[in-house]
């Protein structure tokens, strides 16, 4: 995070805690799209799931504003807080359930859209098909960290602070989920061409 946004961040916290609650909106503009994405990914494209998520942790987070310390930045807790939500609510539901979900709604889409489909460079659009597959059968644990890294762009050290964890974690739990994610690409691949 740039120290702009470090700023805008403090002054936003500063508004709400002299009683400005209208100045959390700050937040949900600059945050709201990035969570989004990010709860995406981890139900496997279940849009319904990924904006109950954002939406619950935006809540949460006002209600529990008075124990952010700011040893982190605002998005890591504001992250923690979603994550701790996302995965509680995932474990309880049937992964397969929601794998088939996702697989349903991508198929629907390319068959609604044929329009937009053509338009697409169709070698990237099956890439990205089968990353996005592939993210799917990656272990909860291997699928945060390459979303947070290679689709969030958070740093190591953000990463660390984030899931609790050392830097040197970090870098080796990424380097075996990237091997897992090109292992599970490369099935995929195989198996349907």
């Amino acid at each position: 995070m740039d120290k702009q946004q470090h700023k805008e961040d403090a002054m936003a916290l500063q508004a709400i805690r002299a009683g400005n609650s209208d100045a959390f909106s700050h937040f949900v503009d600059r945050y709201g799209d990035r969570l989004f994405s990010m709860f995406l990914y981890m139900t496997n494209g279940n849009h319904e799931l990924a904006g109950e998520f954002a939406q619950e942790t935006f809540i949460r987070a006002f209600e529990r504003l008075s124990s952010f310390n700011e040893t982190s930045t605002f998005y890591t807790w504001l992250y923690r807080i979603g994550r701790n939500r996302a995965l509680d609510m995932l474990n309880k539901k049937a992964p397969q359930a929601l794998d088939r979900e996702h697989l349903e709604r991508i198929d629907d889409n390319h068959t609604s859209q044929p329009y937009a489909a053509m338009e697409r460079n169709e070698e990237q659009h099956i890439a990205q098909q089968h990353i996005h597959h592939a993210l799917a059968t990656l272990s909860d644990e291997h699928r945060e960290i390459i979303l947070l890294r290679d689709f969030d762009s958070s740093s190591y050290t953000n990463i660390a602070d984030t899931l609790s964890i050392s830097e040197g974690t970090v870098k080796s739990r990424l380097s075996r989920a990237r091997n897992a994610l090109r292992a599970a690409v490369q099935l995929i691949q195989g198996g349907r061409s």
